[in-house]
Order: structure tokens, then sequence, then C-alpha cells
């Protein structure tokens, strides 16, 4: 009689109890797109959006009209949990203050939103405010924004930020935080900014890490 044997082939991670990698970072910061047309992965909510170059650095440039909030999606259409970070120029005229923020979660999703008129770093979900903490901004600067949702042992998720001008240390811990009541929506990571100022806004080194 013959025997038959089977083979079960596990991966290392499994064999030794390691931790599954998680998914890939997705990562755009415009230095290999020619200029003009925004790559096509980009996902245009509103606005006018051309690559530019500046002293050998690339960025996607919003038109500084309409001075409505502009927005567009990149990265994982699954993202849930993990970090939104990008790099963001503007400038104010005048009296005039421009706004902008990163979040997650598609176009109704959470937001962390920079209010340079009130001197505030805020969390948004829609028109509504759900926290806030004083931010002084300057004008005419890159300013680096990081978002985070995270999910607790206990199931509950909480959404943080932080920002700060590029260049300078990144602070250690996050600036502001929200508990969320329910869980968050999945959904790609969305960039936006508000041109009231009149000025154009740039955007570089998007950051999505599930």
């Amino acid at each position: 009689m013959k025997r038959i044997l089977f083979f079960l082939t596990l991966s290392p991670a499994l064999l030794f109890g390691a931790d599954v990698p998680a998914p890939a970072t997705y990562s755009m910061n415009f230095d290999a797109s020619p200029e003009g047309k925004p790559p096509e992965e980009l996902l245009l909510l509103a606005g006018e959006y051309l690559v530019k170059a500046e002293g050998g650095n690339k960025y996607l440039e919003l038109a500084a009209d309409p001075l409505d909030t502009q927005g567009f999606m990149a990265g994982p259409e699954t993202f849930l949990t993990g970090v939104v970070s990008a790099r963001i120029h503007a400038v104010s005229t005048g009296k005039r203050f421009p706004e902008f923020g990163i979040g997650s979660g598609g176009p109704n999703g959470y937001k962390l939103w920079l209010m340079p008129a009130e001197n505030e770093l805020q969390i948004n979900k829609g028109e509504k405010t759900l926290a806030t903490v004083p931010y002084q901004w300057t004008t005419n600067t890159w300013t680096r924004l990081k978002f985070s949702t995270s999910k607790s042992a206990d199931g509950k998720f909480k959404i943080q930020g932080k920002a700060w001008q590029d260049g300078k240390e990144e602070p250690k811990e996050f600036q502001i935080s929200y508990d969320a009541p329910e869980a968050p929506q999945a959904g790609r990571p969305t960039f936006w900014a508000t041109p009231y100022a009149g000025t154009p806004t740039k955007f570089d080194d998007l950051q999505a890490t599930p």
C-alpha cells in the first residue's frame, strides 16, 4: 500500500510567531512627476492643480481661485488606522489667511485642520469642529502636518494630530486629540486647502502608513 504524504508550508512569520508585515507605505513627493498635469493616481475632488518646480524641488500647486475648500485624495482606499502626513506651503495677504489640512476616510472623514486666522489647530469632521488647541502659524513657510487614527485594546478609536514648521524639530507628542464615539469609516487619505488669502497652496511629501 502506498503512503501519501502531505506537506503544509507556513511562512516564517507564522512559524516563529513574528508579526505579519504591515501594508506598504504610500508616498508621493512629485520628484518623478513631469511638470504640468497632476499624477493620475491622485483623485481630485475640487480645484485646479499643477506640478511645478522651484529650487530643485517639485510640488503640487493648488490655484488661488476659487476661494472655496478644495482637495484631493491619494493612497489606499481601505485606509482606516495609521498615519497620514504632508508638507504644505501657504501665504497670507494683509488680514486674509489661508486654511489647510489633511485627513483620512474620504471626503467626509476626520481632518486635522490648521486655521491661521484663529491661531488654532483643529480636528474636524464635516462642518463640525471637534477639538481645538492654540497654534501660531508663520506665513510663507512650509508646515508639516501629521494625522493619526488608532484603535485601542478596548476597541475605541483615537484621532490625533500635530503640526510644526518645516526644518524645525518634530514635536514628540501629539498636540491635539479626540476620542471618536464610533469607528471612523475607511477611505483614502485626503489633502485640503481653502485659499482665502488669494494665494496658491503647495503640497509635497504626501505619505500614508496603514
